[in-house]
């Protein structure tokens, strides 16, 4: 996407009344508004909404669903408490299995629209046999006072997260020793092998806490029978039991 500035913070911001068509890939769903496309963070196709807008470009702008007018019968209420503030899952107010629909229609979209293909192949998407819990990567983000936590969607600002729902147990588990006491670090990334219990956590945090093994170069995975080595910088699925 082109560069886009943020709606100046002097002035109040400006809600539009939208009529939500369709999901993007990044995670928005989709309205038009005096020919301009309009990504709305926390909508759901289909919906009749107030959306405050938060950035713009020449092509779009982006903004947050602030009220929902008509809502989807897709729409739930998210189950975790720093939902819409904190920028991790953008999902949550979606039924389950209404999210995997859309991510089947999202594949096919960009295949027609980029891959050019007519009637792409698209098979049905797997849902996941355990939808919390289950993340095996972490990337936190610190603040000045040495708090973990994730950055806010579109304003970019920090959020302490003191349990993450989709954060497998020991990720969690290693969260809450560590908070609070990580200042002068940018980020603490923590990966675990759900089924070798390896660990790699970056950087090495021996002056924080030495009981927390950490600085490691790569840590093992096992799936389907195999064993992978993974660096901190590799990709790897981030839910072992699904892939």
């Amino acid at each position: 996407m082109k560069k886009t500035t943020r709606a100046a913070d002097t002035r109040e911001p400006e809600k539009l009344r939208l009529s939500l068509t369709d999901m993007a890939f990044e995670g928005g769903a989709i309205a038009r508004h005096d020919g301009q496309v309009v990504f709305a963070a926390y909508g759901i196709p289909g919906e009749e909404t107030v959306v405050e807008i938060e950035r713009r470009s020449k092509d779009y702008l982006m903004g947050r669903v602030v009220e929902v007018l008509s809502p989807s019968p897709h729409r739930v209420e998210a189950s975790c408490p720093y939902f819409g503030r904190c920028g991790g899952c953008q999902w949550q107010h979606i039924d389950y299995p209404f999210q995997v629909e859309l991510k089947g229609r999202i594949v096919g979209e960009q295949l027609r629209r980029i891959g050019k293909f007519e009637e792409p192949p698209v098979a049905a998407t797997l849902m996941a046999e355990e939808r919390w819990h289950y993340r095996n990567h972490a990337r936190f983000s610190t603040d000045r006072q040495g708090q973990l936590g994730f950055v806010s969607l579109l304003r970019r600002r920090f959020v302490r997260i003191d349990h993450c729902r989709i954060m497998h147990p020991w990720i969690n588990g290693v969260l809450e020793r560590l908070q609070g006491k990580c200042a002068g670090l940018h980020q603490v990334a923590i990966r675990y092998g759900v089924r070798t219990e390896q660990a790699l956590i970056h950087p090495s945090l021996k002056e924080i806490d030495d009981s927390i093994p950490s600085g490691q170069t790569s840590y093992e995975e096992e799936l389907l029978g195999k064993r992978f080595r993974v660096s901190g910088a590799s990709f790897f699925q981030v839910n072992s039991r699904q892939a």
